[in-house]
């Protein structure tokens, strides 16, 4: 292998040939002899080969996974065939290595900004990552965006129906989905949301144009549950009612599903999500299991068997440095697992999840855990280290299905089956 340039790309001696065989071997003959007429490349290359293909194929693997120029390929092992080390984002984040781990944080003073209604129970709620706006999904069928600025400027806190100031903070509706859209994601760039819907649709909105319609959208077999974006925002997974993971190309749109079907969870998927590095993602089903995967593989490298003593995983979510995993589960727990050791280290308790999905987040700062309790409507906060109640927030009249924490600031939404979005901050 030739490279004069030091480009670091293969010349056209040794390229041009791959290309003719690739097109042999997808059946394009003649677009094959055309090219060879051209470039003058003997016939010898005229054979039918896919080199170029698994070449793509393996570049490809390699930009997803972000290897860098020294990377040596070690680290910690979780259930003794996974690496992790090194696969740690940016920043400190949530550490339960510090020599302090065991001293309980003060308890943060949360108050209600602003309220907003959707007409149905809402489902799911994201922040942009620079935290400007805040998505919103519905049983009603509709997607809300809303100002996180306006949002916090406001002093309305009653029930947010019209005319109680809760439509001041919406940007956009989008009514594409042809039933209850169970979850909602933004692009890492901050303009695209992406859904997930019970009509066995994936669709994507450019959030920055005035276009009312989703800019293109995918048909699944089964009722999307969940989606995730890749931090690279080249690839989201999706979970759906069958049990086995998809990842998409954004750009092509292009489904990949792991060809390992017997590693598939046995249930439907209720939540997935992407590391904050990307290498792994994970998944959580009402089989029981949380599942771990190679993004480039698609394989299962770890299984968590009855992460909830055997009762469905509602969510996953990971910590921003990727150290630890963020679950919850019909026994009624959120609980936060070491992705080196796959051990929980730390659980959460005193709130009711047995009534269906309810998904728990940790604060801005990750110094909190905040989920609600499906036995009295409350919002529950804990110390993320010390796994003790600090407050119990008079949050909704119907239960709290999950908290969007902000990415940029000390603030969050809670969302209801009382249909209502609620934006808190630190008072």
């Amino acid at each position: 292998m030739t490279d004069p340039d030091g480009t670091g790309t293969l010349d056209r001696e040794e390229l041009l040939p791959l290309i003719i065989s690739q097109l042999h071997q997808f059946g394009l003959h003649e677009h094959a002899r055309r090219l060879g007429l051209d470039t003058r490349i003997p016939l010898s290359h005229s054979t039918a080969s896919s080199r170029l293909a698994e070449l793509a194929f393996l570049g490809k693997q390699a930009e997803l996974q972000g290897i860098d120029e020294n990377g040596d390929g070690d680290g910690d092992e979780f259930g003794g065939d996974a690496v992790f080390g090194g696969d740690w984002a940016d920043g400190e984040g949530l550490s339960f290595d510090d020599p302090d781990a065991n001293s309980q944080r003060p308890a943060p003073n949360y108050g209600v900004r602003f309220v907003s209604m959707h007409k149905a129970p809402v489902l799911s709620g994201s922040f942009s990552a620079d935290g400007t706006h805040l998505a919103t999904s519905s049983r009603d069928t509709t997607i809300r965006v809303f100002s996180a600025a306006k949002m916090a400027s406001s002093n309305r806190a009653d029930d947010g129906g019209a005319g109680a100031g809760g439509e001041a903070g919406v940007v956009k509706v989008y009514s594409d989905h042809q039933g209850p859209v169970n979850e909602v994601a933004w692009h890492p760039g901050g303009t695209i949301l992406a859904s997930a819907g019970e009509d066995r649709a994936v669709r994507f909105f450019e959030v920055a144009k005035t276009a009312k319609k989703a800019m293109k959208w995918v048909a699944d077999s089964h009722p999307v549950k969940s989606i995730s974006f890749h931090p690279s925002g080249d690839y989201v997974v999706t979970g759906t009612e069958q049990g086995q993971a998809r990842v998409y190309d954004f750009r092509s749109l292009q489904c990949f599903t792991p060809p390992f079907p017997n590693e598939a969870h046995r249930k439907r998927i209720n939540s997935v999500r992407f590391s904050p590095t990307g290498t792994v993602f994970a998944s959580g089903s009402d089989d029981g299991t949380v599942k771990i995967y190679d993004t480039i593989t698609g394989r299962v490298i770890n299984t968590l068997e009855a992460a909830h003593k055997g009762r469905p995983v509602w969510s996953v979510r990971f910590s921003k440095n990727g150290r630890y995993l963020l679950s919850t589960g019909g026994d009624s727990t959120a609980k936060c697992w070491d992705m080196k050791t796959g051990v929980a280290v730390q659980s959460y308790e005193g709130a009711g999840m047995a009534s269906g999905p309810i998904s728990a987040s940790l604060s801005h700062s990750e110094h909190h855990v905040l989920c609600g309790d499906d036995r009295n409507n409350f919002l529950l906060v804990w110390d993320a280290r010390t796994g003790n109640v600090l407050r119990k927030l008079s949050a909704h009249s119907g239960t709290v299905r999950g908290v969007a924490s902000s990415p940029v600031a000390a603030a969050f939404a809670s969302y209801s089956d009382d249909s209502r979005v609620r934006y808190w901050n630190v008072e």
